[in-house]
């Protein structure tokens, strides 16, 4: 290649983009590797400048760099373009420029490396300590947002009987009207939070709006509006909604178009408000409030006072089964021994009832425990352990009588009582009646029965029992034909059967001296013996023979006369 054939373009081109030339012939020249020792990028940008000040050799080979930007282009073929007719002086000047260009870039790629590398050792350094000081800062966010909201909170941390408490609510049913006295005085009712001044928008007539109070209770939430009752008087506020938590929704609204429902979709937004929107009785509502931070927190306090409200209504709910299952298998657990009595019929018929099952819950403890005293009753009982049933059963009548317990559920459990007193009275009356019974096990019989207060039911029991065994001794003495040895046997068997039973009753009775009860019984016997001898003998003369017999009866009675019984005047019918 020639200079004869360069034109002043190319003249101008060699001069704006190549720096790279090869030194002119008068200077001295370098080695084929064109290495500088000491020398810096500086003393290059200088030697570059000074070297297109010349012009230049006609050995060069010129690099233009417009033919490096072309995406086809291709090395090869470009050095077969240039260096097809290069000379050697030409190949020698373009390998010390390549050179010359890789060591440059070399050393720049070298200096730029640890430069890169420390000034990543310091960025990564100082991003993990950003990445510290961000979760210290997350942190202590987090711990101000919580003092913020316990700043908006009412701490009501005393009992519900507190008389702050009492105040408080007293103090708001006095500014509120609209709501039934026994919202007030609820127990478990206390004031979260209340905010002033949101807009409540009717969401058919977006125009029409209300400035509205909302109060947060643990259990509701009241929406009210100042309302002047009287011009004279105080103004108080009006209750518009009451929403119960468990029945309520509330979402906020940060796209009216992504709703679901047509009316808030429509929405006219005012970009100096923040909505909420609100599902209670199947009924939407749409609330604004101007500061973001106030209706978030109020959204927040909502929804975890409604997850604890929630919480407490499902473990109810099962609380609520539990407490029905257990009530219902006491009562119904001897359902054919009580199905007459009509505190069982009425137990039966309201045993689902939410007032029963609240005040069996009320009480739940004490009832438990009566009906582990009931169990312990029938145990005593089925084992004859009579001394225990009956200390488990005065035990049991103190009880009910002193406990406060629901109403219903104490006349069941007083008839429960009856029916278990009942049982054990008819056992030991039974026993009582057997002919053979001995004297301690009858003392003892009387015993209980006196300490459950059935002594005069024992006294019953002993005369009638002994009564039909007299009667069964002197009747069924074997008839003879001879009336004198008829009566005189049977009087035999009566007056010795009644002197034991004189001695039987007072021991049994542990009394002195047979009772004016006693003697009238006895009484009644002699005149039904009296009665049996003048029928056997009516239409008979009384002769010698019925006054032999006579005289017989009379010794016969002198065991009952020595036990100071005054029978003499009715045997005197007998003369």
């Amino acid at each position: 290649m020639s200079n004869e054939h360069l034109t002043a373009n190319d003249e101008l081109s060699k001069l704006k983009y190549l720096n790279i030339a090869a030194d002119e012939a008068s200077e001295e020249r370098l080695s084929p590797t064109r290495l500088r020792v000491g020398t810096s990028k500086t003393d290059d940008i200088y030697r570059q400048k000074r070297q297109t000040k010349h012009i230049m050799s006609k050995n060069e080979v010129f690099l233009n760099p417009k033919y490096f930007d072309n995406e086809d282009y291709d090395p090869q073929t470009y050095l077969n373009d240039i260096l097809h007719d290069a000379t050697e002086e030409e190949f020698v000047s373009l390998y010390n420029k390549l050179l010359r260009i890789h060591m440059g870039v070399r050393k720049n790629l070298e200096k730029n490396f640890y430069k890169n590398l420390n000034e990543y050792v310091f960025i990564s350094s100082e991003v993990n300590n950003l990445s510290q000081d961000l979760d210290r800062f997350k942190s202590l966010l987090g711990v101000l947002e919580e003092n913020i909201e316990g700043l908006n909170l009412v701490e009501l941390s005393q009992n519900t009987s507190d008389d702050n408490l009492k105040r408080s609510m007293r103090r708001l049913e006095n500014t509120i009207d609209g709501v039934n006295r026994n919202f007030w005085k609820s127990p478990n009712r206390s004031l979260i939070t209340k905010q002033d001044r949101w807009t409540l928008i009717n969401t058919r007539n977006q125009r029409v709006r209300l400035i509205v109070n909302l109060y947060l209770f643990n259990d509701c939430i009241l929406v009210t509006s100042s309302h002047s009752l009287d011009k004279e008087k105080r103004i108080k506020e009006q209750t518009l909604y009451q929403w119960n938590l468990i029945d309520f929704t509330i979402l906020p609204i940060e796209t009216p178009e992504q709703a679901d429902d047509d009316a808030i979709s429509n929405l006219e937004k005012d970009s100096n408000l923040s909505y909420a929107s609100v599902l209670c009785d199947r009924s939407i509502f749409v609330l604004g409030n101007s500061n973001l931070e106030e209706r978030d927190f109020f959204i927040r306090q909502s929804r975890q006072y409604q997850s604890q409200q929630l919480l407490e209504h499902a473990q109810k709910r099962v609380g609520d089964t539990q407490l029905r299952m257990e009530l219902e298998h006491f009562v119904r657990s001897e359902q054919a021994s009580l199905s007459s009595y009509t505190s069982f019929q009425l137990l039966c018929k309201t045993i689902d009832s939410p007032l029963l099952l609240q005040s069996y819950a009320l009480r739940r403890e004490v009832l438990l425990n009566l009906f582990e005293q009931f169990n312990q009753l029938d145990n005593f009982i089925s084992l004859r352990q009579y001394s225990d049933a009956i200390r488990i059963l005065n035990l049991l009548r103190n009880r009910l009588q002193s406990e406060r317990i629901q109403q219903l559920l104490t006349d069941f459990l007083l008839d429960k009582l009856e029916y278990k007193t009942e049982r054990l009275k008819e056992l030991f009356l039974h026993q009582i009646g057997f002919p053979g019974i001995s004297v301690t096990q009858g003392k003892q019989l009387v015993r209980y029965l006196r300490s459950i207060g059935f002594e005069n039911d024992a006294r019953k029991q002993f005369f009638d029992s002994r009564e039909e065994q007299l009667k069964q001794k002197y009747y069924n003495v074997q008839w003879e034909k001879d009336i004198s040895n008829l009566v005189t046997t049977s009087s035999f068997i009566a007056f010795r059967y009644l002197a034991h039973i004189t001695r039987l009753y007072t021991q049994m009775f542990e009394v002195k001296k047979p009772d004016s009860l006693y003697r009238n019984w006895l009484y009644r016997q002699i005149e039904s013996l009296v009665f049996f001898i003048e029928n056997q003998y009516k239409g008979f003369p009384r002769d010698k023979s019925y006054a032999e017999t006579v005289s017989k009866v009379m010794m016969y009675s002198t065991e009952l006369k020595n036990m100071k019984l005054e029978i003499t005047p009715i045997l005197q019918r007998l003369l």
